[in-house]
């Protein structure tokens, strides 16, 4: 696979059009298999700060069509605070929202999983860290229930 910089779709440019943003773009980066085709591509979104605000993600068919789109948030720290994947024709399928610590640990991430655009399955993790930035402690929820509790390595 090759990444290099591509030209923005004409798909790409009207949804990036939507994003509620007074930032600069570039470029988009473009992942191509070994074929030549274009697997995905990256268009990243900066604030007036030159800051990572939104990263947008095109995956392609074989085909060349969209698949789905990634839509990222970032926080002020560049870090991920938001993930959601919408299907080719705008479905909302998974949504997930990060939480991080003073220290910028990820102490807790939430998922929703949606089927026909309703929420089906929601699951969380929760980490505790020790003083040195070590995973201390995992719990796993599904729905609301403890699924899987486990100590850190």
């Amino acid at each position: 696979m090759s990444i290099t910089n591509c030209q923005i779709s004409i798909v790409g440019c009207l949804l990036l059009l939507f994003l509620p943003l007074a930032g600069k773009a570039q470029a988009p980066q473009c992942i191509y298999d070994e074929s030549g085709r274009l697997v995905s591509s990256k268009h990243n979104i900066y604030d007036d700060r030159d800051r990572l605000a939104v990263a947008v993600v095109y995956d392609y068919s074989e085909k060349g069509v969209v698949e789905n789109r990634q839509l990222i948030s970032y926080d002020a720290q560049q870090r991920i605070s938001k993930r959601m994947i919408y299907s080719a024709d705008e479905v909302l399928l998974m949504e997930e929202a990060f939480k991080y610590d003073k220290f910028g640990n990820l102490v807790k991430r939430v998922q929703y999983l949606y089927d026909e655009g309703r929420q089906k399955i929601v699951e969380t993790r929760r980490y505790r860290y020790s003083k040195d930035g070590k995973v201390l402690h995992c719990r796993y929820y599904l729905d609301g229930k403890l699924y899987l509790e486990e100590d850190g390595k």
